[in-house]
């Protein structure tokens, strides 16, 4: 029993300490060094690099692909489904 109130008691403080320094301590502030901003000249890039070609995105599609899903035929047995209910309107 003894030993049960020794752990127990060494655990509560432990976890006072923890929650203590998790939630009440201040960090040390880093000594910094003063930041002097210079005026200096934009700079340009002596070549512009392409990295990703578009081109090829824009232009038209050599043929059109045949077969499914890109059938763009309409089969004979489609219907066209009936015209649902409206959903009524919300009561002011």
């Amino acid at each position: 029993m003894r030993k049960l109130i020794l752990i127990s008691t060494l655990g509560t403080l432990a976890g006072y300490a923890v929650v203590h320094f998790a939630f009440f301590s201040k960090p040390v502030p880093m000594p910094q060094e003063p930041v002097v901003l210079t005026i200096s000249e934009p700079v340009v890039l002596a070549h512009v690099v392409e990295v990703t070609d578009t081109e090829p995105l824009l232009d038209p599609l050599l043929g059109q692909p045949v077969g499914l899903p890109f059938d763009a035929t309409t089969p004979a047995e489609f219907t066209v489904p009936a015209a649902a209910t409206p959903i009524p309107h919300a009561a002011d």
